[in-house]
């Protein structure tokens, strides 16, 4: 009889000369335990290939969930204003020369909370001219809750840019901006009426 003595993982050492049924049965363990590494090496590495995968997969979902959740949470509104003339009257639009004038209140308003605005003229006219914008940088604004006639709760910020009050939408506010263009100060008050549809 013989024995067989590990003397490490893979090697074994025979207590007599082994014929050859022996040593191809050895031969062939020998085989089997280097292909169970191999498959178990495989195998590893097809599960890190996986776990890279999905969290690059998650990743990308966060990255798209957290895009559409900031565009859907801004919103914008482009308001026609009424302009103020020499004789005390209000217009929608004017005319110097060949061009015609109108005003814009463009306000974006951030999840639901603040706003921001600015004032724009769109001229239209001209030969073989489309319409062209001028868009000028508010300075101030005067923001009250409107309830038809009645205005409560004003207050007065040096900025373009304001909070909602809480409780309260840009449709129940009276705003009033000031802006400069071509170096006069000029001011135009709005409200965001309720039939109104963002851009």
């Amino acid at each position: 009889m013989y024995q067989i003595k590990p003397r490490s993982q893979n090697l074994c050492s025979f207590s007599h000369k082994p014929n050859s049924a022996e040593f191809r049965a050895y031969a062939g363990n020998q085989e089997r335990t280097s292909n169970l590494d191999e498959l178990g090496k495989t195998m590893k590495l097809n599960t890190n290939i996986a776990k890279t995968s999905l969290l690059g997969l998650t990743s990308a979902i966060v990255l798209f969930s957290s895009a559409s959740t900031a565009f859907a949470s801004e919103v914008t509104y482009k308001q026609r204003l009424d302009i103020p003339m020499s004789d005390g009257s209000t217009e929608q639009s004017y005319k110097i020369g060949n061009y015609g004038y109108l005003e814009w209140a463009v306000v974006t308003v951030k999840n639901d909370r603040n706003f921001s605005v600015y004032h724009a003229t769109q001229r239209i006219g001209g030969f073989l001219q489309g319409p062209r914008w001028f868009d000028h940088k508010v300075i101030a604004m005067k923001i009250c809750v409107t309830d038809g006639f009645d205005q409560s709760d004003c207050k007065v910020v040096n900025s373009d840019t304001a909070e909602i009050p809480e409780g309260r939408t840009i449709r129940d506010l009276s705003i009033e901006i000031k802006y400069n263009e071509d170096g006069r100060d000029s001011r135009r008050r709005f409200t965001i009426p309720g039939s109104a549809k963002p851009e």
